[in-house]
């Protein structure tokens, strides 16, 4: 082993308790007097024994098992259980508590591996020497207890000072290396009751640069610790520079410097000062700090991964989410995005809205199982796959089809909770398939506040758990919402709690945004807040999309019912044009031809079509919007029909050409009753 840790190990050696080291292949390496004592056998008699010789046999099992993962993986344990009676001197029944503690060579796995036992009895025959330090040994237990709790760095370098001070300093800095070499002041704690002029310390956060000899620099460029026991009666023992001034004014007594090591690397360094206490520092203190900081240098090290690890995955997922929500006609929509407090891994979860060709608007909320970057990743996989295949207008079931097969081609086997809901502005409804998600909340206006109802309609499998492969299909429902009516989309991470019901979380969310401000984006910080009021804050991820569908005015909206006979394409014609001549559009529209003639023209060549390949009746719907005159022509006829170009003598085949050539976009859809053919007229 390397010095500090041959410290470490002595200092396993000093407490008051039955220690032993073990090799990597859990060999005892060394013991202490009471280690012998317990196995009743001379220590120089014990080294090259197994635990299974010399301690009871359930005991010595379970601490081999715990000291072969320790020298695997470096993870210290403790553990408290009771110990039955058995024969012998050193075998009565008692609790007991062991430590596991691995020791590092300095270069990684495997590990050596201390063994500590300590009799919560204590009985006089288990030790030869009295507890000089008790609190001190009470602070080691705390230092396992609490390092490691949290995987927020800032926390951990405040439980490091907690344990330090002022139980073992009166002042305590700690500086951490950046790259390039460089100090960085990342904490400072001072006892209680000892005021500090802040001017004689290197703030939190700013460079720390210590000429060459200086402890710190010594113990982050070589590992090594530096005990000053007395420093009045040796002041020149820490090089003059912008710490000397803080020693002598502070009236400094004793002063240790300790490496904070990970894999035998320095990461920083803890500076431990007593001033006020009179303290001195012995070999042994400075063993049991050592100790401590080095436990703290591990827990931190694992926070700043995983933060760094948060955050790239915060900074890929907001990158592959919508930054804003673009205008969109007949709707109003407010969209939130909140990740899960530090110390969480952000999820896979995302809502949007966004306009599909036909006229419609789509609404999706997301959830992808797991945390972390993959998660992140395979949330922008599915946002841009749901776009690309929204484009081609299927119904809600047939998309949550295709997507499901998009998930099920992803490696690991990734599961997906999705709701995907269409707004048909012209018809007033709402169609809607759910994959495994939480149900949409719908707000129906009307008095008192209107009605608040879960869509629990159209549930189906979660995506990626089966679907069409496991003969479950997908299923859709379409629901009436009237003007005003709002759709609540949102993620787990909104109403899953701890020792909450998730039943009543989600009820308390309906009547929050049934009683809750008008405004969609007040509503939406009005949810937040409530939730966020936990004093955990939010856990997971959460993603809220509300969207009021305004529904087109009274008298914008024309839908008439047509024979599938020849003489429906007159009807529509003379359709059209009475309905933009009320409307007052029957003026110029593109060159000389008056936007009613080319509505109508194009109308009756898509009757047309109908007429000739259905044989069931024709819908003809005509809404206006605030830019756009939109047409729907739909019959039973399943088959989408598609542009060619007719030849000089084809006596047909150009309706669909004049639609592509006059209108200003045009488009088929599949419908559970056949299909629909719709174009647009720019206003």
């Amino acid at each position: 082993m390397g010095g500090g840790d041959a410290r470490l190990a002595d200092a396993f050696f000093a407490t008051t308790g039955a220690a032993a080291l073990l090799d990597s292949a859990g060999a005892v390496v060394r013991v202490n007097d009471a280690f012998a004592a317990l196995a009743g056998r001379a220590a120089a008699d014990i080294v090259g024994s197994r635990l299974g010789a010399l301690l009871d046999a359930d005991l010595a099992s379970a601490l081999e098992r715990r000291a072969a993962a320790a020298a695997t993986s470096g993870t210290p344990s403790v553990e408290l259980g009771a110990v039955p009676p058995a024969d012998g001197p050193h075998r009565a029944g008692r609790w007991l508590l062991t430590s596991v503690t691995p020791l590092a060579p300095g270069d990684g796995p495997p590990y050596f591996v201390g063994v500590l036992l300590v009799d919560a009895a204590a009985p006089a025959g288990w030790f030869a020497h009295p507890d000089p330090h008790p609190e001190l040994r009470r602070m080691s237990a705390r230092a396992t207890e609490v390092l490691g709790a949290s995987l927020d760095p800032l926390v951990t370098l405040d439980d490091l000072c907690d344990l330090l001070v002022p139980a073992l300093a009166d002042h305590v800095f700690v500086d951490l290396r950046e790259e390039g070499g460089r100090l960085r002041r990342a904490a400072i704690r001072h006892a209680p009751g000892i005021d500090v002029d802040h001017a004689l310390e290197r703030p939190v956060g700013g460079l720390s640069a210590y000429r060459p000899g200086h402890p710190v620099r010594i113990a982050v460029e070589q590992g090594r610790r530096t005990v000053i026991t007395d420093m009045q009666a040796t002041p020149d023992a820490v090089p003059r520079g912008a710490d000397t001034q803080f020693v002598f004014e502070m009236g400094v007594t004793s002063v240790m410097v300790l490496p904070m090591l990970v894999a035998g690397r320095p990461m920083g360094t803890a500076a431990l000062l007593a001033s006020t206490s009179g303290r001195h520092y012995t070999a042994a203190d400075a063993a049991l700090a050592e100790e401590v900081v080095s436990r703290a240098a591990v827990a931190l090290a694992n926070a700043m991964s995983y933060e760094q690890q948060r955050a790239a995955a915060v900074s890929l997922q907001r990158s592959l989410m919508p930054q804003t929500l673009p205008e969109l006609e007949e709707v109003e929509v407010a969209w939130r995005y909140v990740p899960g407090t530090a110390g969480t891994q952000v999820g896979g979860d995302w809502a949007e809205a966004f306009a599909l060709p036909g006229g419609r608007v789509a609404a999706v909320v997301g959830d992808v199982m797991g945390r972390g970057l993959r998660a992140a990743a395979v949330m922008g996989q599915l946002r841009t796959a749901v776009r690309t295949l929204a484009m081609t207008d299927p119904t809600p079931r047939e998309l949550m089809t295709r997507l499901d097969e998009v998930v099920r081609s992803l490696p690991s086997g990734q599961i997906v909770t999705c709701a995907y809901a269409v707004y048909d502005p012209g018809r007033a409804t709402a169609c809607l398939a759910n994959a495994g998600h939480l149900p949409p909340v719908l707000l129906r206006p009307g008095a008192g506040g209107g009605t608040a109802d879960l869509l629990h309609e159209g549930l189906s499998v979660p995506l990626g758990a089966g679907g069409l492969g496991s003969g479950t299909e997908f299923v859709q429902t379409e629901v009436e919402v009237p003007a005003g009516t709002v759709l609540a989309l949102y993620t787990d991470g909104l109403v899953e709690r701890p020792y909450t019901d998730l039943d009543n979380a989600i009820d308390r969310l309906a009547e929050l945004l049934r009683e809750g401000p008008s405004d969609l984006g007040e509503a939406a910080e009005l949810v937040l807040a409530d939730h966020q009021a936990d004093p955990a804050g939010f856990d997971d991820d959460v993603a809220l999309l509300l969207m009021r569908m305004t529904a087109v005015q009274e008298g914008n909206v024309v839908d008439v019912k047509l024979p599938s006979e020849p003489e429906s394409a007159a009807l529509a014609r003379a359709t059209v044009l009475d309905t933009l001549h009320a409307w007052a559009l029957d003026g110029p529209g593109p060159g000389r031809t008056s936007t009613s003639d080319v509505a109508a023209l194009l109308v009756s060549e898509v009757v047309t079509n109908a007429v000739r390949y259905s044989s069931g009746p024709i819908e003809l719907l005509l809404r206006r919007s605030d830019s756009a005159l939109w047409f729907e022509i739909g019959d039973e006829d399943s088959r989408l029909p598609r542009l060619r170009h007719a030849r000089s003598d084809d006596e047909g085949g150009r309706g669909l050409a004049l639609v592509h050539a006059l209108a200003s976009g045009w488009g088929t859809r599949e419908v559970p009753t056949g299909k629909v053919v719709w174009f647009r007229l720019d206003l």
